[in-house]
């Protein structure tokens, strides 16, 4: 099946602030990450942080907006306890203080926003180091530039389906799909970028804005089905049709084909060891 993954323009990580590095995390090919440090500038480690606005301005109690929502919903989802209603809380303020503390920093009367490298994503893969540990860097200087976002859309599951979940296999290990081939909301951008099949249909191509990779979807749990001759099966609507032995028909449910044979799924509990080739002329109905 085919599978849809849009690719974002490439992007950058920076500093809001001049300083000089004095730690300094970066190693292509590996993960910088919301809510931990990658950077420390004078001493001071900065807190990366993906909010879908970045901070423009410092942050006090009180203050609201589309930029105080993006911050409430990341520590939210990094748990902390927030208002989470578009006004800076004294709660929110003390949620960013335990997450700055958690890295090694000190804040507390207000969110300064040169104290947090923005991310475009939850965790973003280096793609190259643009400065080195004891740099003297400027603010809005570039330090990383960063693969860019991936986002892969549903799938089209097969009508006549055989019920049940289902797997995708195509980016290295098996992905639960929704009942309408969602994947999950949490699918790590990076292992769509590092999959083999990626990395093939991409070509190492910075200028890619979609491609299409090819999949397969197998039930999460196998059920047993017989390859009969075509000719065997007496086809009925939706999918559905008989099968008959010398004494009884039994119905199935045909599931796919491939070289003459048809692949079914007895509704019976107990199906037959073998079938007639052809349907008989004469015969009873499926019940």
């Amino acid at each position: 099946m085919d599978i849809a993954v849009s690719v974002g323009a490439p992007q950058g990580v920076s500093v809001s602030r001049s300083g000089i590095i004095t730690a300094w995390s970066c190693r292509p090919g590996e993960s910088i990450e919301s809510g931990k440090s990658a950077v420390t500038l004078d001493g001071v480690p900065l807190v990366s942080l993906s909010t879908s606005v970045p901070l423009w301005r410092d942050l006090s109690v009180g203050d609201d907006g589309a930029d105080v929502s993006a911050l409430e919903a990341e520590l939210a989802r990094l748990g902390y306890a927030v208002d989470g209603n578009g006004t800076l809380s004294y709660r929110d303020l003390a949620a960013f203080s335990k997450l700055a503390s958690s890295v090694g920093a000190d804040v507390k009367d207000v969110v300064p926003r040169d104290a947090v490298v923005w991310l475009p994503a939850a965790a973003v893969e280096v793609d190259k180091c643009e400065i080195g540990l004891g740099s003297n860097v400027s603010a809005g200087q570039l330090l990383a530039s960063v693969s860019a976002d991936v986002e892969v859309a549903p799938v089209a599951l097969p009508e006549g389906r055989i019920p049940g979940p289902r797997l995708l296999n195509a980016f290295g290990e098996p992905l639960a799909l929704g009942d309408a081939g969602e994947l999950p909301t949490d699918l790590p951008a990076g292992l769509v970028r590092k999959s083999p099949l990626f990395r093939e249909a991409v070509g190492g191509s910075d200028n890619v804005t979609s491609v299409t990779l090819k999949g397969t979807a197998v039930l999460a749990t196998p059920v047993q089905v017989a390859a009969v001759p075509a000719t065997a099966v007496q086809v009925l609507d939706n999918g559905n049709g008989c099968v008959f032995t010398d004494t009884s028909p039994y119905a199935v449910k045909i599931v796919g084909s491939e070289f003459g044979n048809s692949f079914v799924l007895f509704a019976d509990a107990t199906p037959p060891t073998s079938v007639l080739s052809s349907v008989p002329k004469e015969h009873q109905e499926c019940g």
